[in-house]
């Protein structure tokens, strides 16, 4: 689980950002609420960088445990897997831009059916958190984590449940934002097909068989 930083630098930087800057913010509130989204202003061109600094601030040690956690662990086997298949370089690019469209894409979609409601804000980076957990499942669409579960239980049907549960989830009333869960699901199953387009053959033949 805990690779050298040598090997998947990011992981470590990420995470760390995230740390540093969502405990400063729960001892400096002024900081959270300078960084926090607020599509309401962003919307009306206010604001526009939180729309990325959002994932750096967290409601509460629970929500910044989880996050941070998952980032970590999705960010270094995201790592472990591009870096058989591109330069060490390509493999920086790619996890700096899948992390960043991640956030940015699933706040642009959440706020923008928030962006008349001046009472909702959103923090944390969870919709990166279910775009890693997609990107992951598809990135080795056949593969499998435990061997008793061969040729039962594959990789894009992890991604498949999350896109289900995520949907059903979604439209629930609750105070998670359930809807950043899916859009963050959604993403990272675009972005893994923008990666390695062969995952679609692949599923495909899986699926012919």
């Amino acid at each position: 689980m805990f690779s050298a930083f040598s090997q998947t630098p990011l992981a470590y930087i990420i995470t760390g950002l995230m740390l540093v800057i969502s405990l400063t913010g729960f001892i400096y509130k002024p900081l959270l609420h300078f960084l926090l989204f607020h599509p309401y202003e962003v919307f009306q061109g206010h604001r526009i960088y939180t729309i990325f600094t959002s994932a750096f601030v967290h409601s509460n040690w629970k929500h910044l445990a989880f996050n941070a956690i998952m980032i970590y662990v999705l960010l270094n086997d995201q790592e472990q897997l591009l870096i058989s298949d591109f330069p060490a370089w390509n493999v920086k690019i790619i996890c700096i831009s899948l992390f960043t469209v991640s956030v940015v894409l699933c706040n642009l979609i959440t706020g923008w059916f928030k962006r008349n409601d001046f009472n909702y804000t959103s923090l944390g980076s969870s919709g990166a958190v279910f775009a890693f957990m997609n990107f992951a499942s598809l990135y080795l669409p056949l593969d499998h984590g435990d061997p008793k579960f061969s040729h039962i239980i594959y990789g894009y049907y992890w991604a498949i449940g999350f896109l289900m549960i995520t949907a059903i989830l979604s439209f629930r009333k609750s105070k998670t934002n359930h809807k950043i869960h899916f859009w963050g699901a959604v993403t990272g199953s675009i972005l893994v097909v923008l990666v390695k387009p062969s995952i679609i053959n692949e599923i495909v033949s899986h699926i012919k068989k």
